[in-house]
């Protein structure tokens, strides 16, 4: 599929296969992002839920018009937006079981638009998905961005066989600041990070995700920034965090990223500024 429209539709019937024909699709679509989008000047804070048994991080999206809500989880060594569509699903692609709930159904969407440019995305452990470029309102805490990237994906391959998204996953979504096209949306092209894992099996209380800034409630003494430099771009991204000239992380798991940040806000109201 070199090229993809918002074409992609269920069957209505009880049975919930997926049609194999292209329908023709009823609105215009706009082919590129707008041009005179203003970034969003105020902070905005998500609370996220933590998943004990995936023991992961959970971020509440609403994504096209109208919208579909998502609890996508989050990850740091990647800055990209990716959710499930039928696109992953037999007989479009193989990334994914066919389902009927948690995922993006495109054909109900207004406002999807764009090329739908196919691409590629390499992760850490030699897996790959294989998916589109898509534009739709996504939203964050009653903050809309229009027009937003979101990755589509089609295919994976990986080390293992039979490689495929689980059917717990509906997306995944990036906070690594680099190349975040979510982030360039706002003014300040900052991620605070605040997480936890609640202490009670009864509570699901993950933190708070912040983009286009920090929350100061969550930060004790003088916050100082300090300079994040690449040290190769491969299939993934290796980094290096200087705090103070005295501490030196070689970052390359999700966890270490993790635990990072948070050693980062212990250590900064000790540190004084020095040149690195």
């Amino acid at each position: 599929m070199n090229k993809i429209r918002r074409d992609w539709i269920r069957d209505i019937t009880p049975t919930t296969t997926l049609t194999t024909t292209v329908p023709t699709p009823n609105i215009t679509l706009t082919t590129t992002l707008p041009t005179t989008s203003i970034p969003v000047a105020t902070p905005v804070n998500i609370n996220l839920t933590f998943e004990r048994s995936s023991m992961q991080w959970l971020f509440p999206l609403q994504v096209g018009t109208p919208f579909q809500a998502l609890n996508v989880p989050i990850i740091s060594t990647s800055s990209l937006l990716w959710v499930v569509s039928q696109l992953c699903m037999s007989p479009f692609g193989d990334a994914c079981n066919v389902r009927t709930t948690n995922f993006f159904n495109t054909s109900l969407s207004n406002t999807i638009s764009g090329k739908f440019d196919e691409f590629t995305f390499k992760y850490i452990n030699g897996s790959e998905i294989i998916a589109i470029w898509a534009n739709d309102t996504i939203t964050m805490n009653n903050q809309t961005l229009e027009q937003a990237a979101i990755g589509l994906p089609k295919d994976m391959n990986g080390n293992e066989s039979n490689i495929i998204i689980p059917d717990t996953i509906n997306g995944q979504i990036g906070i690594n600041p680099y190349q975040n096209y979510i982030l360039d949306r706002f003014a300040n092209e900052i991620v605070g990070i605040a997480l936890t894992i609640p202490s009670n099996d009864s509570d699901s209380y993950g933190g708070i995700i912040t983009f286009g800034g920090v929350d100061p409630t969550y930060i004790i003494g003088l916050l100082q920034i300090f300079n994040l430099f690449i040290a190769a771009v491969r299939t993934h991204i290796d980094a290096i965090i200087r705090l103070c000239g005295l501490i030196k992380f070689f970052i390359r798991q999700t966890h270490m990223i993790m635990k990072l940040y948070l050693v980062i806000f212990f250590h900064v109201p000790r540190c004084k500024a020095t040149q690195s």
